[in-house]
């Protein structure tokens, strides 16, 4: 071969070369994947290299790919943007961790069995003013996710007020997570969204105050007495039925279809009338005042139907009776009671006005229960 032709092979070899280089650079960045050409922070997947941390089609590995109006965020699916108020957990979830039972203060942070989300921590019950749906604690009055009844959701980014969706807070007011709260006086968003007052303290200028006099709480905006006031009777928004009477904090008096309160039955006026029944697994609502408190006990309405003087006696009873008798209820006012008058039974006699509904309590001295006998009869 000679020097030309010799030239020539060199040119053509050199030319190969940088194709073959320009083709290496080329698929580092195209459909074609050279092993080893990704920069840091990158992997190589079908499509070339890509961040797992953030790409939708690749989302925390390759081919992985995110549901349709997702975002990949740390190489997990979710939602591209939640509400105000809201929270990316999981993908395509946006949850209130104030309420979820599922991610209760924290993603994945769920609530035993038998407990509630409300205010972030899982709780036994939820507070006065709030619904449980299903296991969450929510306000139907401005929960987004359940404006005026459980489940109902307001669109992304629309507000509930009064239970129903609104797109604007009135002037004055703020959305917290879809409710819009007045943040000078709501004692759940007290200063700032999801900031709660204690119970018994309000919310005056955006600073939780104790507002009420001892023993009154702070319910619906004004001071109440829980151990009168029958539309709070032992707490915010517990309610008394028809016909009763707040006693003690307790309601207590007559219940249309049947005795309600603390009473186990309502014996009526008859006289004289005897009844049966056990105190084995009873409650203890009514603490003796001539016996030690702890035992089991059944409480029963009376209603004289006369005045005059009435005996009670739990003669036959197979257990130490203490036997007692209240005004109203189970939180009335002690009018007689007696431990051993019929060896361990027990029997007092004492005054009545006509109508005057009485509570009878048959109790056990101690921790002592057991079958009862009920004496009633006019002297």
């Amino acid at each position: 071969m000679n020097r030309p032709s010799l030239q020539r092979a060199a040119a053509i070899s050199s030319i190969l070369a940088a194709a073959a280089a320009a083709s290496i650079a080329t698929s580092a960045c195209g459909s074609t994947v050279i092993e080893g050409t990704c920069a840091g922070g990158f992997t190589e997947c079908s499509s070339g290299c890509v961040d797992l941390g953030a790409d939708p089609e690749h989302c925390g590995a390759c081919e992985s790919a995110c549901p349709d109006g997702s975002a990949c965020t740390a190489g997990a699916c979710g939602p591209a943007a939640c509400p105000p108020g809201l929270t990316a957990c999981g993908a395509g979830a946006c949850v209130d961790l104030g309420a979820d039972p599922q991610h209760c203060g924290a993603c994945g942070a769920g609530c035993a069995p038998g407990t509630v989300c409300a205010g972030g921590s899982c709780q036994a019950g939820c507070p006065g003013g709030l619904a449980q749906c299903g296991a969450a604690c929510v306000d139907l009055a401005g929960d987004a996710l359940n404006c005026g009844g459980c489940n109902l959701a307001c669109p992304p980014n629309v507000a509930c007020v009064n239970g129903g969706c609104q797109d604007t807070c009135p002037p004055g007011t703020t959305s917290c997570s879809g409710f819009c709260a007045d943040l000078g006086s709501d004692p759940q968003n007290c200063g700032g969204c999801d900031v709660f007052c204690e119970p018994g303290s309000g919310c005056l200028n955006g600073q939780c105050q104790d507002v009420c006099g001892p023993g009154d709480l702070f319910c619906g905006g004004a001071c109440v007495d829980p151990a009168s006031d029958p539309l709070h009777c032992g707490g915010c928004f517990q309610e008394c039925g028809p016909d009763q009477a707040c006693v003690g904090g307790t309601c207590e008096g007559a219940c249309p279809g049947g005795p309600c309160g603390c009473f186990d039955a309502d014996l009526g006026s008859a006289v004289p009338q005897s009844i049966s029944g056990s105190t084995v697994s009873a409650g203890d609502d009514v603490a003796p005042t001539c016996g030690p408190a702890g035992g089991p006990d059944r409480v029963y309405a009376f209603t004289p139907p006369a005045s005059g003087v009435y005996t009670f006696t739990t003669a036959g009873s197979t257990f130490d009776t203490v036997l007692h008798v209240l005004s109203g209820g189970c939180a009335g006012q002690t009018l007689a009671c007696n431990d051993d008058a019929i060896g361990v039974q027990s029997s007092l006699s004492l005054s009545l006005s006509a109508g005057q509904t009485v509570a009878l309590a048959v109790d056990g001295f101690g921790a002592s229960q057991g079958s009862f006998v009920l004496n009633i009869s006019a002297n």
